[in-house]
């Protein structure tokens, strides 16, 4: 029952971090290389790799 309850508490801890905040196309001007899903209204870090976020190019 020990084991049952330690092994909840990790998968329940995992899933507690907030999801990315979505935003529009026109708020996406920085992006990840590696994780492209990430995006930034200015240069910073991803939050998820730690990588430079770059400058999005325009899509054609």
């Amino acid at each position: 029952m020990k084991r049952l309850v330690i092994i909840l508490a990790v998968v329940l801890a995992g899933c507690a971090q907030p999801a990315p905040k979505k935003q529009t196309a026109a708020k996406c001007k920085y992006t990840c290389v590696m994780d492209k899903d990430v995006c930034s209204e200015k240069p910073g870090v991803c939050p998820k790799c730690g990588m430079r976020l770059v400058e999005k190019e325009e899509e054609k």
